[in-house]
């Protein structure tokens, strides 16, 4: 009997070795889906978004892009900021790198879709360097005003900081025109 009883014991334990990570991986993704550790800062706001920041007379609209998330993101723009505008910092995924200041003006790569014709307009140049936004901070940036109208979709590419370049999923942050303020004439 006593050997019969050490059997069940056994055979109990090992189950509970089976069948514990599932039951605590279930666990995580219910605290995940909770928002009790959202990926957003502010959660009325999606991770990365572009908002209006101002007309610079009749030539440039002035927009900000928002790094709502808690994690650094990286994308293309036309200047290397190492040292002039951005601070070191280590970032979640370990990376120890330059981080662009809250507010900086940047000329960021990035495409427009000009609909519905789908003809593009871009600032895609052949020299470009890979800049980095730490959590919480914005830069502002501007773009022509002529040919940006209610039809248009302005988007950024970027990554997360854990990301390898190319190897994955595309994320994109969007602006379109029917999101500008009306001006009154």
């Amino acid at each position: 009997m006593h050997n019969v009883n050490m059997k069940i014991q056994a055979l109990l334990f090992a189950l509970v070795l089976i069948f514990a990570p599932s039951v605590y991986s279930q666990q995580k993704i219910v605290i995940l889906n909770t928002g009790k550790q959202d990926t957003r800062i502010d959660l009325s706001k999606p991770t990365v978004y572009l908002s209006f920041e101002r007309y610079d007379g009749d030539n440039f609209i002035w927009l900000r892009l928002h790094n709502n998330s808690r994690w650094t993101i990286s994308f293309r723009t036309d200047d290397d900021f190492y040292g002039l505008v951005s601070d070191s910092s280590t970032w979640s995924a370990g990376r120890d790198a330059f981080g662009l200041l809250d507010g900086t003006k940047i000329k960021p790569k990035y495409m427009v879709e000009r609909l519905p014709e789908q003809m593009p307009m871009d600032n895609q140049g052949c020299v470009s360097s890979k800049s980095w936004l730490p959590s919480g901070r914005s830069v502002v940036f501007e773009i022509p005003r002529k040919g940006f109208e209610t039809f248009n979709k302005l988007r950024i590419p970027f990554t997360y900081e854990w990301e390898t370049e190319g190897y994955e999923p595309e994320h994109r942050v969007t602006f379109e025109g029917w999101e500008l303020p009306k001006v009154e004439q």
